[in-house]
């Protein structure tokens, strides 16, 4: 399988939206035991106030957690996961470049046109997404979240992802030279985690690591809780407080279906169930 997901066969994208259910259930079993909450967010979100289920043309499943949540959630798969599963994250994987983590299924395949040519565990995931309080200053959370911007830029430069004349930060090329891509990972955790709001200043919550204008992940902590449950596939989980302020301000007219030439996916070139070279020893 060569192609990009628009030419996949629909039982291979069934079976595909199978696995990321089951990836789901068994994060959903940790968060239960360990007493962490997590909600849909993006399109997995869109799909369940939508369709009640997966967006009939989309192959992947998205999560978020607040910080200490998802701090709570790195600490507990030492221990829980299930050895069918591998936590993806720069702390287990030192070829992995994004700054927010997956949970892969061992022993299968989903490799993506970004990531070919990666020494990286290639399973099928579901993404988690840190998301963290701050005060109602935009102006300085803007700030923050263009300096985790940049040091996420300097990554995907360093991994070949992005081309530097493509960057808007001169300098990106200044750090490319001095660090590599795994110290610059851990360094957006780090200013991620300080970057939190003092506790009686919380007004917002934002997430900035999802790589995505920040306008489109800052939102009233009023918008986000109390967690609200919300069907998917079947099943309930956690869903925000206010669900059409937060798809709104992400997809505008949220309840209209896009165009036929516009309901894409990701550019998975191979996909496999029960085969596949999963890297799951290179770093910790």
């Amino acid at each position: 399988m060569s192609t990009g997901f628009k030419e996949i066969e629909e039982k291979t994208l069934k079976k595909l939206k199978k696995t990321e259910l089951e990836i789901l259930d068994e994060i959903d079993r940790i968060c239960k035991k360990n007493d962490i909450n997590f909600f849909l967010v993006g399109g997995t979100l869109l799909g369940a106030v939508r369709h009640k289920g997966f967006i009939p043309w989309d192959d992947d499943l998205d999560i978020g957690m607040m910080r200490d949540d998802f701090i709570k959630f790195t600490n507990a798969v030492n221990n829980d996961l299930n050895d069918k599963y591998f936590f993806d994250y720069f702390s287990t994987d030192k070829n992995y470049h994004l700054p927010f983590a997956k949970v892969r299924k061992n022993n299968t395949t989903f490799d993506e046109e970004t990531s070919k040519n990666f020494d990286n565990h290639k399973g099928i995931f579901v993404d988690i997404f840190p998301y963290d309080y701050t005060d109602d200053n935009f102006k300085r959370c803007f700030i923050k979240a263009t300096i985790i911007q940049i040091l996420s830029d300097t990554v995907l430069v360093k991994k070949k992802i992005m081309k530097l004349s493509s960057c808007r930060h001169s300098v990106v090329s200044l750090l490319c030279c001095v660090f590599p891509a795994n110290t610059i990972l851990k360094f957006i955790d780090f200013l991620s985690r300080k970057f939190n709001g003092k506790k009686e200043n919380y007004t917002h919550v934002v997430c900035f690591n999802s790589l995505i204008n920040l306008k489109k992940d800052y939102f009233n902590i009023n918008d986000i809780f109390p967690l609200k449950k919300i069907q998917f596939e079947k099943k309930m989980y956690n869903g925000l407080n206010d669900n059409d302020k937060f798809l709104t301000v992400q997809y505008g007219d949220y309840m209209q279906l896009p165009p036929i030439d516009e309901r894409v996916n990701h550019t998975a070139i191979n996909i496999s169930f029960n085969e596949g070279k999963n890297m799951i020893n290179k770093c910790k």
